[in-house]
């Protein structure tokens, strides 16, 4: 194996067919593109960072299919759809050779592999979790493997209900992943977040009761919750509608108008438990 291909965790599933690494550089499509002649690359990467964007480019300008199937990391497992689609474009012979990847190549990647090897290579489990183990995919993507390949594959859907409600519970951390992000990168939210510390602050010195200690908290509670929502709309009319478009200003107009009012009330009935 060349240097490039061990340095990009580069494999074959299936000589001449189906091949898996980690996210690749310019450097290594072009090397892709020259010595395996690859034709369609699966992204199982949610993030659309430097690296995917370059990726996608370069397989635009070189004539091979890019299919982003966006599987979140070890967060939470992925629902059978989105297996579904990788089933869909294996299936046709018209889209080999296949390279998939994810950011390092070693779970998400290792787990469609497993999948692929159980599926179209007719492996054992055994086998399959012992090449998953090989390339370092993690507990958390071989417990997926052993659990849920099969019914996948067979199109089962689940009725075991401890799995249900486990993975009903392994979503939620989804919001706390979406919380700690506004928190992170939305401006507003953090000053928001400054200015309610600061009333928390007063309403304490100025030893209000704890009822409406508790209504403050509720009101900063709802104000944040639509600040996050307001957000999140906005982030979706321009993935809609990137160009300016007079609707969708009217749209992100009525949103800020919508916290402008709910602050200002949460502000005055503040105002109202200081003084009275």
């Amino acid at each position: 194996m060349d240097d490039i291909e061990k340095r990009f965790n580069f494999g074959v599933v299936e000589p001449k067919n189906v091949y898996r690494s980690r996210q690749p550089d310019g450097e290594f499509l072009e090397y892709l593109k020259n010595r395996r002649v690859i034709k369609t690359i699966l992204c199982l990467k949610i993030e659309e960072d430097k690296a995917f964007v370059l990726e996608r480019e370069f397989c635009k300008n070189n004539g091979i299919a890019f299919v982003q199937l966006p599987i979140k990391s070890w967060r939470r497992w992925p629902e059978p759809e989105e297996i579904k689609d990788f089933f869909k474009i294996l299936d046709d012979p018209a889209n080999y050779p296949v390279l998939f990847h994810c950011q390092r190549g070693k779970d998400r990647t290792s787990a469609i592999a497993a999948i692929y090897r159980l599926k179209y290579q007719k492996w054992t489990m055994e086998k399959a979790l012992a090449e998953m183990n090989k390339w370092g995919a993690n507990w958390y993507w071989r417990l997926f493997i052993a659990a849920e390949a099969h019914k996948i594959i067979e199109g089962f859907e689940e009725r075991n209900v401890v799995l249900l409600y486990l993975k009903r519970f392994l979503n939620i951390i989804f919001g706390i992943e979406g919380l700690f992000y506004a928190i992170k990168y939305e401006k507003n939210l953090k000053i928001l977040l400054v200015i309610e510390a600061i009333l928390v602050g007063i309403t304490i010195w100025r030893g209000i009761s704890a009822n409406g200690l508790a209504l403050l908290f509720l009101g900063i509670g709802i104000v944040n919750a639509l600040e996050m929502i307001n957000s999140a709309v906005e982030r979706l009319t321009d993935v809609v509608q990137p160009k300016f478009d007079y609707k969708i200003k009217i749209i992100k107009d009525l949103l800020a108008g919508g916290m402008i009012f709910v602050g200002l009330m949460g502000f005055i009935a503040w105002l109202m438990v200081i003084i009275f």
